[in-house]
């Protein structure tokens, strides 16, 4: 029915549990399956074989099953073959045709109708019995799966149920991930797209069709002997279809386990290109349960052909997830070893001035200088013997936290221009924008502002807003460009504009972890219309615009131990183990 549409979610698979949701569309009706094999630990079956041959016949058989008794019989009959091999089967059958949706199950699953914006369970609490039917009304949606599933559906708030079929399943995925069990989950999602009438009806009865009994008549002795000869010659030719059968079955098998596991694994690649810009938390579950799926298929040691193909769709995954996530895989060359420009400069930080210099503190008392187009060279020495940490540079002048205050320095004076303070606690970062000096306190949990005046610097000045108490005591890093930008170890990139937190958050991130936060995050640095994030945890910078758009990921062994980042002339700049390393953006 053209008006009738379906959407599927799966759990990620399991060595012991494997699961699946298919739908079919045959003229005016819609048929959707959701299956669930499990075993035993001391099982040796193939679960994705026996799954892939139900799914191949679901495909090859459902059409042409018109009636509902029918479809209970096939159910019967398949969970029967099955269960011989000792796997246990939980399937859930929704049949819809001629303005009529009935639904049928055996073992855990259960079915589940949001009317109105009110769920409710369909499958009655004997079981199953001869199925659930009826007529749905516009906007209704009727959810088939297993009973984990089902269960799950109904912890969630109801506002992730609005929105189409699809957009149901997009909202559940995160929170089917972080079940105990998401390879128990399985589940199709039905909805009605245009009117309808009448209610859906519950526990309808059918007539179920008796077989007849086989009769066996008893012959006379010379027949039993005839018929033994006959019997022996059919025993033989049947040994020999048997073989040929099992060999068949053996092929077929194969070959719907090797189509249903590449097949499972193409859809979900093609799903998350579709959702990658508005979901790309969906988009990376996808990409992660394609590449689980051929994994799974691959340890099942498949015919060579099917394997080898398989492991071909393996690489062009791996190549179409980076295209998705917008993943560039680079290689760091080297700039400069700071060694080089001073035998005793160890340098932990990248300090510059955005036109290509980078700023050090020597062992040596001094501040030493490379630019990164030409590697020339500069040096200044410090005179009061007093060590700067932190320090920042503006133009042409340091300014540096000491044990007596906060000194500035260039070529032609170096003097103390704000007088330590007895409030100060953990001053851990310093910077300068618009003449004006700014300290984050650690220790206080409070950024100064000093402003700038005719005769230096004026007095000590709270820059957050009244009532903003924060905790800066997890701030790695930070840029102050007229708004402030924090870096938190918790994984959080925050904005303040004038004391305040201003309105921002991340989009479109692929982040590496549940909470959707950066994984062990050290640098930040903020361009004119770009931020460029230093993940350490995860190995990559993540480039986002300037109202926090993910744009894409750069990703390398380098940036596990990198510990500071500059952006300048279309370049990234890392500093890994005493040397500046350099790539394209």
């Amino acid at each position: 029915m053209d008006n009738i549409v379906a959407a599927t979610l799966v759990g990620n698979l399991s060595e012991k549990v494997w699961s699946q949701a298919q739908y079919l569309k045959r003229d005016e009706n819609l048929i959707t399956m959701v299956i669930r094999l499990s075993k035993t630990e001391d099982d040796v079956v193939d679960l994705g074989s026996i799954g892939g041959a139900v799914a191949e016949k679901f495909y090859d058989e459902g059409p042409k099953i018109e009636s509902e008794i029918s479809w209970k019989d096939w159910i019967t009959k398949e969970v029967s073959e099955i269960e011989n091999s000792g796997v246990v089967v939980d399937i859930v059958i929704g049949h819809s045709g001629s303005e009529r949706l009935w639904i049928f199950g055996k073992g855990r699953t259960s079915a589940m109708l949001l009317r109105n914006n009110k769920l409710a369970i369909l499958r009655p609490s004997e079981g199953w019995g001869d199925g659930v039917a009826g007529v749905l009304t516009n906007n209704d949606k009727v959810f088939l799966g297993t009973d984990e599933a089902i269960a799950m559906c109904h912890t969630l708030k109801m506002d992730i149920f609005a929105g189409s079929a699809k957009e149901i399943v997009e909202g559940i995925a995160p929170f089917l991930q972080k079940q105990s069990d998401p390879a128990s989950c399985a589940m199709t999602v039905i909805e009605v797209e245009q009117d309808k009438q009448t209610e859906l009806l519950s526990n309808e009865s059918e007539k179920v069709i008796e077989m007849p009994k086989i009769v066996v008549n008893r012959d006379s002795n010379r027949a039993r002997r005839i018929n033994a000869k006959i019997g022996l010659g059919l025993g033989l030719v049947l040994i020999f279809l048997v073989a040929a059968g099992l060999i068949v079955r053996a092929n077929r098998t194969a070959k719907a386990a090797y189509l249903e596991s590449t097949g499972r694994a193409k859809a979900m690649i093609v799903e998350a290109e579709e959702v990658a810009g508005t979901n790309p938390e969906r988009a990376k579950i996808l990409i992660s349960q394609s590449k689980e799926t051929l994994a799974t298929y691959l340890q099942s040691k498949p015919r060579k052909k099917y394997g080898e193909d398989a492991e071909d769709l393996v690489k062009e995954v791996e190549l179409k997830s980076s295209e998705i996530l917008r993943v560039s895989g680079i290689s760091l060359s080297s700039t400069i070893e700071i060694s080089i420009l001073d035998s005793a400069l160890k340098a932990k930080r990248l300090t510059h001035d955005g036109v290509g210099n980078m700023f050090f503190v020597s062992d040596q008392n001094q501040f030493v200088s490379v630019n990164v187009s030409d590697l020339s060279k500069n040096t200044l020495k410090i005179e009061n013997n007093l060590t700067p940490n932190p320090f920042t540079v503006s133009k042409d002048r340091f300014f540096g936290v000491t044990s007596d205050g906060v000194w500035s320095y260039d070529k032609n004076e170096q003097r103390n221009v704000i007088t330590r303070d007895d409030n100060w606690g953990e001053i851990a970062l310093i910077a300068s924008f618009g003449n004006n000096i700014y300290l984050l306190d650690r220790g206080e949990g409070e950024i100064w502002k000093y402003a700038a005046t005719d005769m230096g610097y004026g007095d000590r000045k709270r820059w957050f807003g009244a009532g903003i108490m924060l905790d800066l005591s997890k701030v790695v890093d930070w840029e102050v460009d007229g708004d402030i930008w924090l870096l938190t170890a918790s994984g959080k990139l925050e904005k303040y504009s004038r004391g305040v937190p201003a309105k921002f958050a991340l989009s479109g991130f692929p982040s590496e972890q549940q909470n959707g936060l950066f994984l062990d995050p050290v640098a930040v640095t903020v361009t004119k219309d770009k931020i460029f994030v230093l993940e350490k945890g995860a190995k990559r910078v993540v480039a986002f615009t300037i109202d926090g758009k993910y744009l894409k990921q750069y990703v390398s062994e380098d940036f596990g131990v990198a510990n500071d980042l500059a952006v300048y002339a279309e370049k990234g700049y890392v500093l890994v183990n005493n040397v500046i390393k350099e790539w394209e953006l």
